[in-house]
């Protein structure tokens, strides 16, 4: 049983991940379980990130997660049912989270991947698998 119920929820980041680059980010964090919503946009934030320090962009990514951000709140304050209301509501505490890691990457010029500030926060990664770092 536990076998299936991994292979199960690998199958559905999996969907959700390749659905996430296709589709409005507000239609898509409505469209998939709340675990895998979190997940989702933690795999991505982690990748955003690392690509932003590697571009030298970080300041841009942090006008993207504010948009992000804004976005969420604005789904928040429409029409929801009570457990779209309660998954939006935990992952705008993660993603605001997110945007103060940026930030203060951003003030301390973290200017490489292997910088304290950014390999000292938790990041998920996704290689035909979920990985936690």
């Amino acid at each position: 049983v536990e076998h299936v119920m991994r292979r199960s929820l690998k199958k559905i980041i999996h969907d959700a991940l390749k659905a996430y680059k296709e589709t409005p980010r507000t239609e898509w964090v409505l469209s998939w379980p709340g675990q895998v919503v979190i997940a989702g946009c933690q795999t991505y934030w982690t990748t955003e990130v690392t690509q932003s320090i590697d571009d030298d962009e970080l300041d841009q990514l942090y006008g993207t997660l504010l948009t992000q951000l804004s976005d969420l709140v604005a789904l928040v304050r429409g029409n929801l049912s009570k457990i779209a209301r309660m998954i939006m509501s935990a992952l705008i505490v993660i993603e605001v989270h997110a945007r103060d890691v940026v930030a203060k990457m951003v003030e301390e010029g973290v200017r490489s991947a292997n910088d304290f500030e950014w390999i000292s926060q938790l990041r998920y990664y996704w290689n035909d698998d979920m990985l936690i770092r």
